[in-house]
């Protein structure tokens, strides 16, 4: 990431947004740069923001929110 803009932007939340609505964790970001209409590297730089926000799980690359769910409804199946 350029420099240390920490500050989050609006299309960090939309790129969250995204995130959650395709419910995979194995998703790219040259496909959610196209789905956005961003470039990639605004994604992966939109990606750097979130994850040192902590609004995105470094470990698996998906909103820390739905990762949690995830995990609920795992430990609630077994």
């Amino acid at each position: 990431m350029k420099g240390l803009n920490i500050h989050m932007k609006p299309q960090d939340i939309l790129l969250l947004l995204k995130l959650i609505s395709l419910d995979d964790v194995t998703w790219k970001q040259k496909y959610v740069a196209e789905a956005l209409g961003m470039s990639q590297s605004e994604v992966s730089e939109s990606v750097a923001r979130s994850k040192y926000s902590g609004l995105l799980d470094p470990k698996v690359d998906e909103p820390v929110k739905v990762n949690h769910v995830r995990r609920m409804k795992v430990s609630i199946a077994n």
